[in-house]
């Protein structure tokens, strides 16, 4: 399988085929989505996968998860893809602020707008300035594009599959990298199933910041490939959910750019 690019946080894929072919993970870049950047490389990935110890929350209950969790991810594609490319347009016409923070973080500006980010010269400096560390968006996020309780709800006593090497013999607790000290574990080797989880993630946060007050995205919120790679991911049948390694590496970082719109008015 031929790496291919793409924006944001996921590569592109054609033809992804998780029992077959894995991937690398980049960071996100400090420059706008439209910077082209590598996000994933496909390497052999081991068939011998189990099944998932832990499924979408609100599906686990129902006889019929595996049939309704594509048939709502379908539901989702069109108003995702919309809700991105309003979002980019919004934030590209909408005019500079004149004011100079927001909530103690400095406003910054590029082609896309408006947005914050937090410190990034260290782990303890992102925590001292109020940000929080979201091990599955692999980052630390000012606190208007953090959502807790999606996040408490979705990492509460949940391990999905992190691995310090790619052979998977060296697991690191999830409950670890949520300390945020990427410094100390810059970078983690990650399963099928978080990959899986990632992706649920990052689409329904992309909907809920978008109905936030104030409306709020993260940077891979407003790219539309990334976007596009979860879909096809999530929707491919040959996707088993399990704690399998495979070649995808999560790399953790503070440059997450959250972009501001209306927020004068709620400063």
């Amino acid at each position: 399988m031929k790496p291919t690019m793409s924006n944001g946080e996921h590569e592109r894929m054609q033809q992804y085929r998780p029992s077959d072919a894995s991937c690398s993970l980049s960071d996100l870049e400090e420059g706008p989505s439209s910077e082209e950047e590598k996000l994933l490389q496909t390497d052999p990935l081991s068939e011998n996968h189990q099944p998932s110890r832990r499924f979408l929350k609100t599906l686990e209950c129902t006889g019929t998860a595996w049939i309704a969790v594509p048939v709502l991810i379908v539901a989702l594609i069109a108003a995702v893809f919309s809700i991105a490319a309003a979002a980019s347009t919004e934030l590209s016409i909408s005019p500079k602020t004149q004011a100079t923070s927001f909530k103690q973080f400095p406003i910054k500006t590029d082609d896309l707008g408006d947005y914050i980010e937090c410190p990034t010269e260290s782990p303890e400096a992102a925590k001292s300035a109020g940000c929080s560390f979201d091990v599955l968006l692999y980052g630390w996020l000012p606190d208007a594009c953090f959502d807790a309780d999606m996040y408490r709800d979705i990492t509460t006593d949940a391990d999905y599959g992190f691995y310090l090497d790619r052979e998977g013999q060296r697991p690191i607790a999830m409950a670890e990298l949520m300390k945020g000290d990427y410094v100390q574990y810059p970078e983690a080797y990650v399963s099928v199933e978080e990959h899986w989880q990632h992706c649920t993630y990052m689409l329904n946060s992309s909907l809920r910041f978008r109905a936030k007050e104030p409306p709020t995205a993260l940077n891979l919120h407003l790219d539309q490939h990334h976007i596009g790679h979860c879909l096809k991911f999530l929707l491919d049948p040959a996707t088993t959910r399990s704690l399998e390694v495979t070649q995808t590496r999560a790399l953790f970082s503070a440059k997450r750019r959250c972009y501001l719109r209306q927020h004068a008015q709620f400063g």
